[in-house]
């Protein structure tokens, strides 16, 4: 049986920001942004979850030239061989692509495809984040958006 009673928030350790408390405006996003970094180290998960969540500036981050409601996983020959300048290119324009498909308005395109396109932006990005090593992604995420 339960008991009808309301548990007490826990205190956040010393420096921890304060969770997100959802609005019904902002918990789609928030529901897909935790669910597209769920895959990625914790690293990574920490230089994108705040900024995931805020409002895009079009200016610095404008949308893709070319987008399609089709994404597939990068081939090793376009990253894997090559500088980490080219998988840190690769992973800034997975970012763009990324932020526009999270402002996409909800009809604009259906959940389905959403989520498609969620999880493959998840596996890109894993896979960016595999060639870079987590420590060094991350720090070039947060160049990239400082």
């Amino acid at each position: 049986m339960l008991l009808p009673f309301r548990r007490l928030p826990r205190p956040l350790p010393q420096g921890q920001p304060a969770p997100l408390v959802p609005t019904p405006e902002t918990a789609p996003r928030q529901w897909m942004v935790e669910a597209l970094l769920s895959t990625l180290s914790p690293q990574v998960r920490q230089a994108l979850h705040a900024w995931l969540l805020a409002p895009t500036d079009p200016r610095r981050w404008p949308p893709p030239e070319t987008f399609s409601l089709r994404r597939f996983r990068l081939r090793p020959e376009e990253y894997w061989n090559h500088p980490q300048a080219t998988a840190v290119r690769l992973l800034r324009e997975e970012l763009r692509a990324l932020r526009y498909t999270l402002d996409l308005p909800p009809e604009a395109i259906s959940g389905l495809a959403r989520n498609g396109l969620l999880s493959m932006h998840a596996i890109r990005l894993r896979q960016l984040e595999w060639r870079l090593w987590p420590r060094l992604a991350a720090r070039a995420i947060r160049q990239m958006i400082e």
